[in-house]
């Protein structure tokens, strides 16, 4: 095997491929985990979570007026897919009362739902250390 400037770009870019690959299927799963974990009631926690790439989403999702049932949750799809290695994704929620969900407010989940959903989503994926 001939490693000269050449096989060093293909072998760093096989390793970026691979890195954001991982990326993706951790970030759609903590997303399906966090989403399905929140707390409901008029559903407006569990449909703010915005799913995007290298920019936060701060958009919240109107209240639904009283007796009108749920909001729907979000796709399980980020805006965009990474390429880099550099890439950040983003789960947002800027509903107000999802801080206190976290905190255990509520009895439809245990206190930081959002940390052990994410740690979980990076166990199912095997995207720990070795």
């Amino acid at each position: 095997m001939e490693l000269n400037s050449n096989s060093i770009v293909e072998i760093t870019g096989q390793i970026e491929k691979l890195v954001t690959d991982r990326m993706d299927q951790i970030a759609i799963t903590a997303h399906n985990l966090i989403s399905i974990r929140t707390p409901e009631d008029t559903g407006q926690a569990q449909a703010g979570w915005n799913f995007t790439l290298n920019k936060i989403d701060t958009r919240t999702p109107p209240e639904p007026p009283k007796g009108t049932g749920r909001l729907p949750v979000q796709e399980s799809e980020p805006d965009q897919r990474a390429t880099k290695a550099t890439d950040s994704y983003f789960l947002a929620n800027s509903v107000d009362h999802v801080i206190y969900l976290n905190e255990g407010h509520s009895q439809k989940a245990p206190e930081k739902f959002i940390e052990i959903e994410t740690a979980k989503a990076v166990d199912i994926v095997g995207g720990g250390a070795n």
